[in-house]
């Protein structure tokens, strides 16, 4: 995912060539055992009844990371869904600068951002502080869980973010 643009990579008689999809044809696609939904009314999409039969018994491992679009914003991963919604957004883009190395520009690292999403609001949780100051009632609270459960917030994984917004859920 690159500016939100679908760009298919591949190696054609030894060239690398990209490709641009058009994200108005495409409402959903599988890349390894992740599954890409576009989800413009923001519901809840199941996949379950139509899943291709050629996935058989793994098809519970396609689920492990649900990606969703919400309207015209992109293509979000959908951590978490329950009071809250936990997102987290790739970032990637296209530097058309030339150098030896790359001749036709070469794509940047890729960048993540954290989002709680509620009420068709975006709320920017990338870092502990940020987190910390959307539930600022319960600062004392979620440092000590953060603490008693050995979470660091910038080296959290997904079932360790998980575990904190239902902790913070509680409190809503």
């Amino acid at each position: 995912i690159v500016e939100d643009k679908l760009i298919l990579s591949c190696k054609i008689n030894n060239n690398n060539i990209n490709i641009e999809l058009n994200n108005h044809l495409i409402d959903s696609f599988y890349i390894s055992y992740f599954i890409f939904i576009k989800n413009i009314n923001q519901n809840p999409v199941t996949f379950s009844s139509n899943m291709p039969k050629t996935f058989g018994s793994s098809k519970e491992l396609i689920f492990t990371k649900k990606f969703i679009k919400i309207n015209n914003l992109g293509y979000f991963e959908n951590i978490y869904e329950g009071n809250y919604q936990l997102l987290r957004k790739y970032i990637k883009s296209f530097s058309d600068k030339v150098s030896q190395e790359h001749s036709h520009g070469a794509y940047t690292g890729q960048k993540t951002i954290l989002y709680i999403y509620k009420d068709s609001e975006f709320i920017d949780i990338s870092n502990k502080r940020k987190f910390i100051k959307t539930f600022s009632k319960y600062k004392k609270e979620i440092k000590r869980f953060l603490k008693e459960n050995k979470i660091k917030y910038k080296k959290a994984n997904n079932i360790e973010l998980i575990k904190l917004i239902i902790f913070c859920e509680k409190f809503s």
